[in-house]
């Protein structure tokens, strides 16, 4: 089980950026953090959520997003979902269970994906979550673009 860094294997210095994957399952770690490395991205794994929140503090590289299983020993995901958004309430944080009964009223999380979920399903939720950050991000700056035509418009004060 492999509790550290991995690198995409892209071929290319350059990645989308740092995932973090947190999950108790060996077989999930490994098959998703193969998906994200194939996305692109640089993955930090963690087996619960003691360990992610003690990674996600150690971490020198901006984390672009945290995805988290539910039920996990030690400290489950959405605890660690609301001790990372205390140290960074800028997280983004993507909880996911294959129990579909989690009570998920109050969680810290920019989204929920359900298990068992396929790479295309992953995909659409990182970029889902990521494009919120670019969208606040150009509209704090009062600028915001649409991906349908490119064009910018400027935003009302």
């Amino acid at each position: 089980m492999g509790t550290g860094h991995r690198t995409a294997q892209t071929g290319s210095a350059s990645t989308l950026g740092v995932a973090m994957l947190v999950d108790d399952d060996c077989m999930i770690l490994e098959s998703t953090t193969r998906l994200l490395s194939a996305l692109g991205f640089e993955v930090i794994e963690a087996i619960d959520g003691q360990d992610a929140v003690e990674k996600y503090r150690a971490c020198p590289k901006p984390i672009a997003f945290v995805m988290m299983d539910i039920c996990m020993p030690r400290m489950g995901g959405l605890e660690a979902a609301g001790v990372i958004r205390e140290f960074d309430p800028s997280a983004k944080i993507i909880l996911s269970s294959g129990f579909t009964d989690q009570p998920l009223a109050g969680a810290k999380a920019d989204a929920f994906l359900p298990k068992p979920y396929t790479g295309r399903a992953l995909y659409e939720i990182i970029q889902r979550v990521i494009q919120g950050e670019v969208k606040s991000c150009l509209m704090r700056l009062g600028v915001y673009g649409t991906a349908a035509n490119d064009q910018y418009r400027m935003l009302s004060p």
